[in-house]
């Protein structure tokens, strides 16, 4: 159902006292890009996403936004410390809120668009700020625990391929949406853009318990249906471009219920009763979560067809950690994935990857940049190819991934503990013995793994300088975007490892693809060898 409530909070333009927060770089340097109680990321995606960190009192508030005519952030906790900056589309933005409460706030995030006087919610009430006897942190939803349960449940995406039944006028709109675009996370962000903007969410069905419309090739002439039908058409669109996708159905908190389910079990909840659905594409080796019908503004209410754009993408490519705020897992999968009696059933049995023989893979030309360290990464056992062919240099490369390959490179030792302290890992996953081994050498800490998070940058340097003794790099920092007293990222640099997306920057938050994460294993340990 549709659960966005729109919340504008005007404000006069004699508030220009207000000063703009000077941009800081990332508050805790020291934490590695992962959510956790202290750090949140919305969305995967670098050009549209927000971060929330806590060190100590203080709540670090960066991220960027693409949002046409953005003018201006607003941030606040609860009622107090409400922060305004200036802003910009794709931009990066930061902002600092001094934190003094007691108990629990949420925390909200408004922009403001030019020729306009009020703040419309990015964020409103939905993660909240806890008082902790040593600070604060970020409250998790009462249901991530679930969620991931389904999320890190392995579905075949060539079960999900088959577009013989999407309707040939869909087929041609989405080619005409996507234009010569050739990147597939391009193009479905393009297919979830169009979907917000285009079709308008159905209030007097809804309202009336009335029939809409769930085809989609008939939500295209009529332009309007409720959550099912978005996801039905953006499902059908992705389809169209040979992109594998496949439909979850949710329980939405805090619309039409009290969230009083929040600790109930899926399967204590007749799926029946799930009221939202939303869709998940493969793309680049993961399933990218998007909720079209929660990105649009679009209203069709009496009658009428209300534009109102979206106010930016927060739900498309959304963690599942920012998805547990408001979404709760019924099924997934088309209804695949279900939980009984705690637990989820359904799942496929994934592939494990074979060495090709002779070791050449066709999508790994000799001329590229990551060829020799593929070749090398093989021949040494420390990775293998995606099948017996192919390598996929370009597919995102994860947490479990990038410490399973370290594991292997230090010799695959056994970990001084077979017991396994995550909630999120069994000990028949193929990085079980890498996961227990990082966390015996402070690679990572905590009670979960998340190995299906996309390994960043930042993270890559921090595990290699942390394996490498910690050692005290030489120079000084001269990138713009880490803090000045960061040392992997220096340490890295001087290593000849890695080096900045430019003079002046590291894009620590970027995420790494496998070609590139061979390229840093081989260059900080080739010569070992």
């Amino acid at each position: 159902m549709k659960g966005k409530l729109l919340k504008a909070i005007s404000v006069l333009l004699l508030l220009a006292t207000f000063l703009a927060t000077p941009p800081v770089a990332y508050a805790d340097s020291t934490q590695d890009f992962r959510n956790s109680e202290t750090y949140l990321r919305t969305s995967y995606n670098n050009d549209n996403y927000v971060e929330l960190s806590i060190s100590g009192n203080s709540l670090t508030v960066r991220g960027k936004l693409q949002l046409d005519g953005l003018t201006g952030i607003m941030v606040r906790c609860g009622e107090q410390g409400r922060k305004y900056i200036d802003a910009a589309s794709g931009q990066e933005f930061s902002v600092r809120v001094a934190l003094s409460h007691s108990g629990s706030l949420p925390i909200s995030i408004y922009t403001q668009k030019s020729g306009e006087s009020s703040y419309w919610s990015y964020v409103w009430d939905k993660i909240f700020i806890e008082k902790t006897s040593g600070g604060y942190r970020i409250m998790p939803s009462l249901v991530l625990d679930q969620n991931l349960s389904f999320v890190q449940a392995y579905v075949d995406p060539d079960n999900f391929r088959d577009s013989s039944k999407v309707p040939d006028s869909v087929k041609s709109l989405s080619n005409q949406i996507v234009g010569g675009e050739t990147d597939d996370y391009a193009k479905i962000f393009l297919l979830h853009k169009w979907v917000a903007e285009n079709i308008y969410y159905d209030y007097d069905a809804y309202r009336s318990g009335k029939s809409t419309f769930y085809d989609s090739a008939d939500i295209l002439v009529n332009k309007r249906s409720v959550c099912e039908g978005y996801a039905n058409l953006l499902r059908d669109l992705i389809l169209a471009q040979g992109i594998p996708c496949m439909k979850a159905t949710t329980y939405s908190l805090g619309v039409s219920t009290n969230g009083g389910s929040f600790s109930v079990r899926a399967d204590e909840i007749n799926a029946a009763r799930s009221n939202h659905a939303h869709v998940e594409a493969w793309v680049d080796g993961r399933w990218v979560i998007m909720d079209a019908t929660w990105d649009s503004n679009n209203k069709y209410e009496d009658g009428n067809y209300n534009t109102d754009l979206p106010n930016g993408f927060y739900y498309f490519d959304i963690t599942p950690e920012a998805l547990a705020f408001d979404h709760k897992y019924i099924t997934r999968a088309n209804g695949q994935l279900k939980m009984q009696n705690g637990t989820v059933t359904g799942a496929d049995t994934p592939t494990v990857p074979t060495e090709p023989s002779g070791r050449v893979f066709s999508d790994v030309p000799a001329e590229a940049y990551y060829a020799s360290p593929v070749e090398w990464a093989v021949e040494q056992g420390i990775t293998s190819g995606t099948s017996a062919t192919t390598f996929s240099p370009d597919s995102t490369c994860t947490t479990a991934q990038i410490l399973t390959f370290l594991w292997r490179a230090k010799g695959s030792p056994e970990p001084a503990s077979a017991a396994s302290t995550f909630t999120d890992i069994q000990e028949s996953d193929y990085f079980y013995k890498a996961a227990l081994w990082a966390k015996e050498n402070g690679l990572v800490t905590g009670t979960t793994f998340n190995g299906d998070t996309p390994c960043t940058r930042y993270a890559t340097v921090t595990y290699l300088w942390k394996l490498a003794g910690q050692p005290e790099p030489e120079g000084d920092n001269p990138f713009t975007d880490v803090p000045s007293e960061v040392q992997p990222v220096v340490w890295a640099m001087e290593q000849d490892i890695t080096a900045g997306t430019s003079a002046t920057t590291f894009s620590p938050s970027a995420t790494c693809t496998r070609g590139q994460i061979v390229t840093f294993l081989y260059r900080a340990y080739a010569d070992k060898y």
